[in-house]
């Protein structure tokens, strides 16, 4: 069943009980999937197993990277988030991959190019940048969440980033070690010549992208291949690279 409560900003779908454990999660799955397609939400998603009390997604998710045994609802109750746990996978399965960007602030026209060019692959992912962080917001908590949660993880390779103690120490580290054990991808794109293979870049394969026969980058080139290498990318598989 569903209902609507727009003036709640509140959809509230009720699955009937079924032996079928994989019948019922899926049909969450696919849910979830097109409310992100209608609203362009995801990680704001609440859910709750009684009706009662609900847990956002992006919080469940940070407590199963921490393996947290216990997690509180919005009413302040404490929950064993083994239940919400086992809709998790299923979630993830079906709904819309999500990429964070990395960029030293000196690139902004950089990132203007590459949400602008995403723009059309909504449909493929859903993309976050720190452009979207809110006025007395902890800036450096909200950033490790959004890097922890990512599918993906672009970094925007300019001689700028050398400079950035911020990027090199904390959200490469991060990339770094979600990429090792599958957790994400993380795709460095070369957009202006720097000496990255004196760096811990030079482990990565890299995306160099091809240009315009303006020699401008070529901006559609790119997120064509990042849609078909996102479409195929699976978490906690077999590991990318050791």
């Amino acid at each position: 069943m569903v209902e609507a409560f727009p003036t709640q900003s509140t959809i509230k779908v009720k699955i009937q009980k079924t032996q079928n454990k994989a019948l019922k999660f899926d049909i969450i799955g696919k849910i979830i999937k097109q409310i992100e397609q209608l609203t362009g939400q995801g990680d704001d998603l609440e859910i709750s197993l009684d009706d009662s009390h609900f847990i956002a997604l992006s919080e469940l998710q940070e407590h199963e990277q921490q393996g947290l045994e216990k997690i509180k609802s919005k009413k302040g109750k404490w929950l064993e988030t083994k239940g919400f746990l086992d809709l998790l996978p299923w979630i993830k399965h079906t709904r819309k991959k999500k990429i964070f960007i990395s960029y030293a602030h000196e690139d902004q026209r950089h990132l203007n190019e590459l949400e602008k060019h995403l723009a059309w692959a909504e449909a493929h992912a859903a993309y976050w940048s720190d452009r979207k962080l809110n006025p007395g917001e902890r800036w450096d908590a909200r950033i490790e969440s959004e890097l922890r949660s990512s599918d993906v993880i672009l970094l925007l390779v300019t001689p700028n980033i050398g400079q950035s103690n911020y990027i090199k120490t904390k959200e490469m580290h991060i990339a770094m070690e979600m990429a090792q054990n599958n957790q994400a991808l993380f795709i460095p794109i070369v957009l202006e010549d720097c000496p990255w293979e004196f760096s811990e870049l030079k482990d990565i394969q890299l995306l160099i992208p091809s240009k315009n026969p303006d020699q401008s980058i070529n901006w559609a080139d790119i997120v064509r291949k990042l849609v078909e290498t996102v479409d195929q990318f699976k978490k906690d598989e077999t590991p990318l690279f050791h």
